[in-house]
């Protein structure tokens, strides 16, 4: 398993929930949620001026990195994610 750094800019609070509900069902391990809160963008994402920051320390095996990249790509509550792989 490797571990990853997910950033996402989010519409709503909420929305992480339903992240957090997704990372169950595909067997990916949450190591820690950190919130950043709300910030105002440096430009209009999709007419947005602000958006809610988080930052998810998560595991993930190989074969389900591809599907949360798709999953994060389509998924219109999701404003900009960045997934990176963490040093070991």
């Amino acid at each position: 398993m490797n571990t990853y750094e997910l950033v996402l800019l989010l519409r709503n609070k909420e929305e992480i929930n339903q992240i957090k509900d997704f990372l169950n069902k595909n067997k990916i391990t949450l190591n820690k949620v950190d919130e950043w809160g709300e910030k105002v963008l440096a430009y209009k994402i999709k007419s947005l001026k602000k958006a809610f920051y988080y930052l998810l320390d998560i595991s993930i095996e190989n074969k389900n990195t591809l599907n949360l990249r798709k999953w994060l790509n389509y998924n219109d509550k999701v404003i900009r994610y960045l997934l990176l792989v963490k040093k070991r």
